[in-house]
């Protein structure tokens, strides 16, 4: 029998919408199978969480509370681990280099890393905002920042521009102290000429510059040898940090607090958004609650550790009111210099949020 065209053309027809439809419907499926959906809430879920640098011991109480929280909030499905730099083949004092914690997080072998604020600065200058001179009077006035709405957006815009999404800034340090060997500072004039060892970055590089001392970049890990060597004059530390590696040729320490030494705790974007929404929210609040706790701890180890050494015979040295004015006039420079990080409004901002 011989079709008509009218038929040829109808059947031609009904095939072309067949194919069309199959090719929707296995496209539809293969979008289905690539999209991950998020963990279930009710899957069990184990969080490494490695401390890159010391000292360590600040966040004793910190990993407690993260763990508690995340274990209650979960009903025990969250469950975490505290891995230090020895954890990871760095032995001794050594800190964990910050291209390795991104190599870590980015290969799944840890959820969650806590670093110094100044090695993401690379990703983030802002990052530096708290090593700028004498932006903060007192430890109170600097965590208002840290966990209030500015420390949310500067965290936030983190996020935004790397492969990790920054949960909570931690101390691990504090003020920023200078100890030298056998030159005491008293003065600004006292600065000029001394070669200091930093690994604050460039903000502290200008800050040291403008008061008449000369920066000497050198890897957090590596500034004990540098001062007991003599390759420089001093360095730019913290309490905190001073009693891991404390040596009897250290006899001078000059306390003007003219920055923050601040650690940020991150987690892997590939882990973070693994998770549901409600596994995300216990997450941010269980670090918003350890950070605090590690802040707390922080200063009071710093509290400690100053009391020990001025006990061993350490001078330590706090500048006249006057000596600190006249440091804050000479660091403004240091605002002009970093403007187009920080202008006028973002240090307004910290300002009046302080008060």
């Amino acid at each position: 029998m011989q079709l008509s065209v009218h038929a040829k053309w109808y059947i031609a027809l009904v095939a072309l919408v067949v194919i069309l439809a199959g090719l929707f419907l296995f496209r539809m499926g293969a979008s289905a199978e690539s999209t991950t959906p998020p963990v279930s809430s009710t899957q069990p879920i184990h969080i490494n969480w490695l401390i890159a640098h010391q000292p360590t011991s600040v966040f004793d109480t910190a990993e407690k509370v993260l763990a508690s929280e995340l274990s209650k909030d979960s009903d025990g499905r969250i469950t975490v681990t505290i891995l230090n730099p020895a954890d990871v083949g760095y032995t001794g004092n050594g800190d964990v280099p910050p291209a390795e914690v991104h190599q870590l997080l980015d290969s799944g072998k840890i959820q969650l890393a806590t670093v110094p604020a100044a090695d993401l600065a690379g990703d983030d200058p802002q990052m530096l905002a708290f090593t700028l001179p004498f932006l903060f009077p007192n430890y109170p006035a600097a965590q208002t920042i840290m966990n209030g709405p500015v420390g949310a957006t500067m965290l936030s815009q983190f996020s935004q521009t790397t492969d990790a999404t920054a949960l909570a800034f931690t101390f691990s340090g504090g003020f920023l102290i200078i100890p030298t060997t056998d030159k005491q500072i008293k003065t600004a004039a006292d600065l000029k000429g001394l070669k200091i060892g930093t690994s604050q970055g460039p903000v502290e590089d200008a800050t040291l510059t403008a008061l008449g001392a000369t920066p000497v970049d050198i890897s957090i890990d590596q500034l004990q040898s540098a001062l007991q060597s003599g390759q420089v004059d001093g360095i730019v530390t913290t309490y905190t940090r001073m009693m891991e590696w404390y040596s009897p040729n250290v006899h001078y320490i000059y306390e003007d607090n003219a920055g923050l030494f601040l650690t940020a705790l991150l987690a892997s974007n590939t882990f973070y958004d693994s998770l549901s929404d409600s596994d995300k929210a216990a997450l941010m609040q269980a670090a918003h609650d350890a950070a605090q706790a590690e802040q707390a701890d922080s200063i009071a180890l710093a509290g400690t550790n100053r009391a020990t050494l001025e006990s061993e015979g350490v001078i330590i040295t706090a500048p006249s009111t006057a000596t600190l004015k006249e440091e804050q006039s000479l660091t403004q420079s240091v605002y002009s210099q970093f403007s187009s990080v920080f202008d006028s409004d973002f240090v307004s901002t910290i300002k009046n949020a302080e008060q």
